[in-house]
């Protein structure tokens, strides 16, 4: 078996559209590609003051062109998958709809409107190029993002009230705002990288997709290799073998025991939560919280389900059989766990 390849941040796309109202319906087709290419420099060294010199940008007027380009990439021989960075891909697919669809291609989304990845396969299915999401992963629009890191992003220079095609005539003015958007996105990966030396650059759109798997890498960066005491083997070797032990037997298992598993089930004081406080013995002090994360991070920390599978009336019977014999004194002893089953 071909070992995996590593993937690699080699650039970002946008598109610029027109806003048409076909028999009372709003449409929007692309009139401009934007292709920004890394020359020469690894993501983790682009920074606000370097990015446009580090950049080679690529302008199609044409979807055709752009999908020329694309097959160029994806055909290139290359000892790694190049990523490519889209930030509203859920918007920008339906330009890039028609170049998909001639490929075998892999997606990982929140929902059919929702793409998170779209990985382009070759005849093997071993990936050839990813285009990724950013906007879904950041949480945040490209001029805040541009802030953020130090970079200017253009605002105002391109009329989306105007009708164009795509033989209509840009200004300097409206392909400076086009470019930009490249430049504000690599820019603020080049300086969120060098704020999470955790995440290794490789990871991205692979591991790391989301902001949860942002905290699921970090976890395993730190924590993995740690050896417990008493204990053969490192924590990640223990994980691996729980995450298998309890992995869902089908998509309905694994539906419903998301479901369960979601909300309601925490219990965590008021008082403590998200109130910022000194850790123990450390300079460190935890001044905000990813509320989203907040939760699974204290049902875990207490107790999480395990065991969880599909079961037949029978055994359900029996367990209710079994629920109704525990006497009251004993769900007051062990209120944290009152039952020996869960339903």
């Amino acid at each position: 078996m071909e070992p995996r390849k590593p993937y690699k941040v080699i650039g970002a796309y946008d598109s610029e559209t027109t806003n048409i109202n076909e028999n009372g319906e709003h449409v929007a087709f692309p009139i401009l590609h934007q292709l920004g290419l890394l020359v020469g420099t690894p993501l983790t060294d682009i920074t606000p003051d370097n990015v446009e010199e580090h950049t080679q940008i690529e302008l199609y007027r044409h979807s055709l062109d752009m999908y020329a380009r694309l097959d160029q990439i994806v055909s290139a021989s290359a000892d790694y998958v190049p990523v490519i960075l889209c930030h509203n891909l859920a918007f920008d697919m339906y330009g890039l709809s028609s170049w998909l669809a001639r490929h075998d291609v892999r997606v990982l989304a929140k929902s059919a409107c929702k793409p998170i990845t779209f990985t382009v396969c070759d005849e093997n299915g071993a990936p050839r190029l990813v285009i990724w999401d950013t906007l879904i992963f950041s949480q945040q629009g490209l001029e805040r993002m541009g802030k953020d890191c130090g970079y200017d992003k253009a605002v105002g220079e391109w009329d989306y009230n105007l009708i164009r095609t795509p033989e209509t005539p840009l200004t300097a003015e409206e392909i400076d705002y086009a470019q930009k958007d490249i430049y504000t996105l690599l820019a603020w990966f080049g300086w969120w990288l060098r704020r999470n030396p955790d995440i290794e650059p490789d990871k991205l759109a692979l591991n790391v997709v989301t902001k949860t798997g942002v905290v699921r890498e970090r976890r395993l960066v730190r924590f993995s290799d740690l050896k417990g005491r008493g204990l053969r083997r490192k924590v990640g070797h223990y994980w691996l073998m729980r995450c298998r032990m309890e992995q869902a037997k089908s998509d309905d298992e694994l539906f419903t025991m998301l479901a369960a598993t979601r909300g309601g089930f925490t219990f965590c004081a008021s008082s403590a939560a998200s109130v910022p406080y000194d850790l123990v013995d450390s300079d460190l002090c935890v001044t905000a919280y990813d509320a989203t994360s907040q939760h699974p991070a204290q049902l875990v920390s207490k107790f999480y389900p395990y065991g969880f599978r599909e079961r037949n009336t029978e055994i359900l019977e029996l367990a209710f059989e079994l629920i109704g014999k525990i006497p009251f004194s004993r769900i007051l002893e062990c209120w944290d766990k009152p039952f020996p089953v869960a339903f």
